[in-house]
């Protein structure tokens, strides 16, 4: 298997994180990295993470001072050593089967980058369960430019090579539409599965 490195900025998310952090471990595709990266919470962010390193040997625990979510995921990217990346913001959560399944697409079709669909999410928990209508589309490069995928960090399988020189601008908001575009660019082509694997939790107070 071809290790994933799952990288999970964190900051004041205590009531979210469990949630987030259960949905990697629980993966179906277990060849996993998972870096949770404390950028200076001041909440009990940082004693949930430490409980779960106990438990998992695949989580690796980085604490530094508080420097914004591009800084943290930039941290991540460079503490990992999985031949695969996948982002997930610590107040979000992903479907148990989305590594598995994204990481099928990538070898089977060849591609470099893996696109899930995404849907935004209100209640507590939704069903990650589900596995349906998750045949793959290889999609070109000017696909992406035509935005027929969106530009978001997370919600995509990244061949690791891709980000040699490439890093989130650190103090942007936004920084991923200054940044993917640039991954993209490097590509022909990318896979695109058109199911919301990734669950983007709408909350009060988020970026």
């Amino acid at each position: 298997m071809n290790t994933v490195s799952v990288i999970v900025p964190i900051y004041n998310v205590e009531n979210y994180l469990r949630r987030c952090i259960d949905s990697v471990v629980s993966q179906t595709y277990k060849d996993l990295e998972i870096i949770l990266v404390n950028d200076g919470s001041t909440d009990n962010s940082g004693i949930i993470c430490k409980d779960y390193i106990e438990r998992d040997g695949r989580i690796i625990y980085i604490e530094q001072k508080n420097s914004g979510l591009s800084a943290a995921r930039n941290r991540g990217i460079e503490k990992s050593t999985g031949k695969y990346l996948y982002f997930l913001d610590s107040d979000d959560y992903i479907n148990k089967y989305t590594i598995e399944l994204l990481m099928d697409a990538a070898i089977k079709n060849n591609v470099p980058v893996v696109v899930g669909n995404y849907e935004n999410v209100y209640e507590e928990k939704a069903n990650l369960d589900i596995r349906t209508n998750t045949q793959c589309t290889v999609l070109n490069r000017e696909d992406f430019f035509y935005q027929k995928v969106s530009n978001h960090a997370w919600n995509k399988l990244y061949l690791k090579e891709l980000f040699n020189d490439v890093r989130y601008p650190v103090g942007k908001n936004y920084e991923d539409i200054a940044t993917t575009y640039k991954i993209f660019a490097k590509t022909e082509k990318f896979g695109y599965i058109d199911f919301p694997f990734y669950k983007y939790y709408m909350r009060v107070g988020a970026i």
